[in-house]
């Protein structure tokens, strides 16, 4: 992948997390995948999965309330 490819996919994840308000760990959490894929994503080591891509882009597109409570059950362990 070209330097191109791999900046657009950082972006996708520092946006997701900018719009969730949460960092790279708790991120991970919110989507659903391990830490260590995570991370070798944001650092560009490892292609973003287009699944994972698709699923970041369904999680922005939730209502505020709808993301709070995702937020409150993969985070907080709280459900609703």
């Amino acid at each position: 992948m070209d330097s191109a490819g791999k900046m657009t996919e950082l972006k996708i994840l520092t946006d997701f997390e900018a719009m969730i308000g949460l960092d790279p760990p708790q991120a991970c959490r919110v989507i659903g995948i391990a830490y260590s894929t995570y991370a070798a994503y944001r650092n560009c080591s490892r292609p973003l999965q287009q699944y994972h891509a698709n699923h970041i882009e369904d999680i922005g597109r939730l209502s505020r309330r709808a993301l709070t409570r995702l937020i409150d059950e993969r985070i907080n362990g709280k459900s609703n």
